[in-house]
């Protein structure tokens, strides 16, 4: 298999290279197994995108960059958590953080999932499981 380097996102490892004042495309050149230069690019403009970033030779941290960069997580779930915080609605973030990087709560079989996630709701995956993470938890705090 390939080296985890080419395969994984780097978005994280771009913000904490830039974090240390380093040029992201130089600095995981120099790595064993380099990323792409298309890898790179991807990453970089997603910072960008999330507004952590800004100018490319050389990118500058901007204050949401500067705060992602010290959290232990990807930068989109980062900017995300920092966004529900901002809005109040904590519990329903973290049911969303949680769901968004992880297997379907709901069972291995089609049609029963389909059915219960319709149950949560009927136009996204995502929050049919974070709902359902929220009634789990909230069955588990009843008893």
């Amino acid at each position: 298999p390939a080296p985890e380097m080419q395969r994984c996102d780097l978005a994280q490892s771009c913000l904490q290279a830039i974090a240390l004042g380093r040029d992201p495309r130089r600095f995981l050149a120099h790595a064993p197994d380099p990323p792409s230069k298309k890898s790179v690019e991807a990453a970089m403009d997603e910072l960008v995108a999330i507004e952590a970033v800004v100018g490319m030779n050389p990118p500058h941290l901007l204050p949401i960059g500067e705060v992602l960069a010290r959290l232990p997580v990807e930068p989109l779930l980062g900017r995300a958590a920092l966004l529900g915080a901002l809005l109040g609605e904590l519990e329903l973030t973290a049911a969303l953080l949680v769901v968004a990087g992880g297997r379907s709560p709901f069972s291995n079989n089609k049609d029963e999932a389909v059915a219960s996630q319709l149950e949560f709701c009927a136009w996204s995956d995502t929050f049919a499981a974070a709902r359902a993470l929220l009634a789990f938890e909230a069955q588990a705090a009843e008893r």
